[in-house]
C-alpha cells in the first residue's frame, strides 16, 4: 500500500493524515482535525466508539476520502514500558524469547496484554558475548480492541498501532543529529518530553500538563470579560493569532505586548500563569538529565504539538528555563515539508514511518496463517485406486457405522458429566475475574504512581547537601563539650564547619579535639592552630581552630531507604521510556 490514513485521538481534538506509508520522509496528501465527542476518550481508551466512529465516518465522508487503511498513534498511562537486557539470537526468534521473558519483566499479567519490543542496541562484553538492549512494551489488549470496535463503526481497517512516544522519536530522530537537544510536544492534557544527543535518544518523559489549561483560561477570562462563554475552538484561534501569553509571570517585568490597558495586561498574566506547572516540570526534568550529563547539557529547548503555534509560548519558556526555546517547525525540518502548520501532526507523520507491533494476534493474518500451517502439518491424503475385483462394502459399512454410533453415545454419556463441570467450573472463574478486574487497574495505577514518586524522590535527593546536618552536629557539640569550653566563633558552608574555642588548658584542648573526632556527624577534623596565653589572674588561656567536614548523607536516610526497598524491581525503575507509557512512565521508560 503507498498511502494510509494516520490518526492521533486527543480528549479534545482528533488529528488525521493521509500520508505515504512506511518511507523515511513521508509526504502528507491531505490534513484536517476536528472535535473529539466529549467523553469519548479516556486515558487511550475509546469509552463511547459509536459516537466517535460515526465521527471519524463523517468527517471522512465530507472530505472525499477513499483510502480505509489506518495507522493510530495510541497515547496511554496504561501501555506499560521497560528496559532489559536478552540473549542475543536471530531476529526472528527474538519475537519468541521476548514474549517467553515477559512475564519476569512486567509485574502484571501477560496474558492479557499485547506484548513488543524496540531494539536500542546490541551490547558486547568484548569476548564476544553480545546481548541486545531492548525496551519492552507491553498493552492491554482491551484497550487495544476498542480501536478495533471504533473502526468498524468507522467503515476503515486498522494495519498498525503505535506507541505515540515511538511516533514522535521517528518524527524528529533525523532533525538533530548532534549536539544535546530536547523536544516537547505539547498535547492536551499532558506532554511528552524527548532529549536526543547526537541523533539518539537519551532520555524521555511524560508530564502530566498540556495547552488545554491556557484555553481554559482564556475561555474564563473571555466569560468575564462578555458574560458569555466562547467555544474551544475560538479561545484556540485566539491564543494561534493574537499575543496572548506575557513573556514574564513578575507583573514588574516590562512586556511591550501589554500596552496601556491594565486589563490587558491581567489577561495576557492569567494565560502566562497557567503554563507555570508545565514549565515547573519540564524545568525538572532539564535539572535531573544536566546533573547526569554535566558534559553534554541540554543546548535547546524545541516545542512541538498543537500548542506550538499559541504566539509568546517561546518567549515565556525561554525565560521560565533560562534556555533557547523554539518552534520545531523553524529549524527546517523535512518532516513538515508542504504543511502550514506541522507541529499539531508531528506524531500523525511519525506514527507512518516505522510504526510498533501493536496488532493482537487474533487479527493479524500473518500469525493465523502460521498457526494454521503448524495444525496442517504433516497431514497427508492419498487416493487409492481401486482393484480390477469390485467388493461390496456396503454391510460391513453399515455394521460399523452402527457400532460407531452407540461408540460416540457411550462417549457423549461419559464425557457429560466431566464437560458440565468444568462449564460450572468455567462460569465461576469467568464470575470472579469480573470480580477482580478493578483490582488489576489499581495495580496498573500504583506501578504508575510508584514511578513517578521514585522519579520525585530522586530529583529531592539531588537538591540535597551534607549542610542539612548542621542541627545534627550542633545537638553533638551541646551533649559533648563541657561548661569550660567557651566557642568564640563558629561558620558553615555545604561541606564543612569553622570552630574558633577556647579552653584553659592544653589538655582540655586535646580533650575536646578527640570528642569532636567522634561525632556522628563528622568525617575529619583538622587543627587550624593552637595559641597559649596568661591571662592577669595567672591561667591559661587555650585558643585553638577546628577545621570540620561533614560526613557523608547516611545511607539511613529516608530516601535512600525507599530507593533500596525498590532495588528488587530494578526493571520497573528502568522504565523511565515509555513513559514510554506510558510514561508514567513514565519511568521510566529510562532509555
Amino acid at each position: 500500500m503507498s498511502k494510509v490514513l494516520s490518526i492521533e485521538l486527543g480528549y479534545s481534538l482528533v488529528r488525521v493524515c493521509e500520508v505515504d506509508y512506511k518511507v523515511k520522509k513521508p509526504k502528507v496528501y491531505i490534513n484536517f482535525e476536528f472535535r473529539t465527542p466529549v467523553g469519548s476518550i479516556e486515558d487511550g481508551f475509546i469509552r463511547k466508539p459509536e459516537e466517535l466512529g460515526n465521527a471519524l465516518k463523517s468527517a471522512l465522508d465530507a472530505r472525499g476520502l477513499k483510502t480505509k487503511q489506518v495507522v493510530y498513534s495510541i497515547s496511554s498511562a496504561k501501555i506499560a514500558s521497560r528496559d532489559t537486557n536478552i540473549p542475543f539470537v536471530k531476529e526472528n526468534k527474538l519475537a519468541d524469547l521476548v514474549n517467553a521473558s515477559a512475564t519476569d519483566v512486567f509485574p502484571v499479567d501477560v496474558s492479557n496484554c499485547k506484548i513488543t519490543h524496540q531494539i536500542l542496541e546490541t551490547l558486547d562484553d568484548g569476548n564476544g558475548n553480545k546481548k541486545y538492549h531492548v525496551a519492552l512494551y507491553a498493552a492491554p489488549n482491551d484497550l487495544l480492541e476498542s480501536y478495533y470496535t471504533m473502526s468498524a463503526i468507522a467503515g476503515v481497517q486498522i494495519v498498525a498501532l503505535d506507541y505515540s512516544a515511538n511516533s514522535f522519536a521517528n518524527a524528529i530522530k533525523s532533525t538533530f543529529v548532534t549536539g544535546t537537544q530536547m523536544a516537547v510536544k505539547i498535547d492536551d492534557r499532558s506532554s511528552l518530553v524527548t532529549v536526543l544527543h547526537d541523533g539518539a535518544q537519551v532520555l524521555q518523559r511524560t508530564v502530566p500538563y498540556g495547552g488545554d489549561s491556557a484555553i481554559d483560561a482564556v475561555i474564563d477570562m473571555e466569560e468575564k470579560e462578555s458574560g458569555e462563554r466562547v467555544t474551544y475552538e475560538k479561545a484556540l484561534g485566539l491564543l494561534q493569532m493574537r499575543s496572548c501569553i506575557r513573556a514574564s509571570v513578575d507583573p514588574s517585568v516590562f512586556d511591550d505586548e501589554d500596552g496601556s490597558d491594565e486589563r490587558i495586561k491581567q489577561f495576557r498574566m492569567n494565560v502566562a500563569e497557567s503554563f507555570t506547572m508545565f514549565n515547573s516540570s519540564i524545568s525538572r526534568v532539564i535539572d535531573y538529565y544536566n546533573s547526569r550529563n554535566s558534559d553534554n547539557p541540554i543546548e535547546g529547548v524545541f516545542i512541538t504539538g498543537y500548542a506550538e503555534s499559541f504566539l509568546g509560548l517561546t518567549k515565556l519558556m525561554s525565560n521560565e528555563l533560562d534556555l533557547p526555546v523554539e518552534r520545531l517547525s523553524n529549524v527546517g525540518s523535512d518532516i513538515f515539508s508542504g504543511l502550514k502548520e506541522g507541529g499539531p501532526y508531528v506524531n500523525c507523520i511519525g506514527a507512518a514511518i516505522e510504526p510498533m507491533d501493536f496488532i493482537p494476534d487474533i487479527h493479524s493474518d500473518k500469525r493465523k496463517g502460521k498457526a494454521r500451517k503448524a495444525g496442517q502439518k504433516g497431514s497427508t491424503g492419498k487416493v487409492i485406486q481401486g482393484t480390477a475385483k469390485e467388493t461390496n462394502y456396503v454391510v460391513p459399512s453399515i455394521i460399523f457405522t452402527f457400532l460407531c454410533v452407540l461408540a460416540a453415545a457411550g462417549i457423549t454419556a461419559v464425557t457429560m458429566i466431566p464437560y458440565r463441570s468444568e462449564v460450572s467450573k468455567n462460569k465461576q472463574l469467568v464470575q470472579r475475574d469480573a470480580e477482580l478486574a478493578p483490582v488489576q487497574e489499581i495495580y496498573r495505577n500504583k506501578i504508575f504512581s510508584d514511578k513517578y514518586l521514585e522519579q520525585t524522590k530522586m530529583l529531592y535527593f539531588q537538591t540535597r547537601n551534607p549542610n542539612e546536618g548542621l542541627l545534627n552536629f550542633i545537638s553533638e557539640l551541646e551533649n559533648t563539650l563541657p561548661r569550660t569550653v567557651n566557642v568564640s566563633s563558629f561558620s558553615a558552608n555545604d561541606t564543612t564547619v569553622v570552630l574558633n574555642l577556647q579552653v584553659d588548658s592544653k589538655d582540655a584542648a586535646a580533650k575536646t579535639i578527640q570528642d569532636v573526632r567522634k561525632f556522628d556527624s563528622v568525617l575529619g577534623v583538622t587543627v587550624g592552630g593552637i595559641n597559649e596565653e596568661v591571662n592577669e589572674f595567672g591561667g591559661s588561656i587555650v585558643t585553638f581552630t577546628l577545621n570540620i567536614t561533614y560526613a557523608p548523607l547516611s545511607v539511613d536516610d529516608p530516601i535512600t531507604d525507599i530507593n533500596a526497598s525498590s532495588s528488587g524491581n530494578a526493571n520497573d525503575q528502568n522504565a523511565e521510556s515509555n513513559e514510554t507509557g506510558n510514561t508514567d512512565g513514565a519511568e521510566e521508560v529510562e532509555q
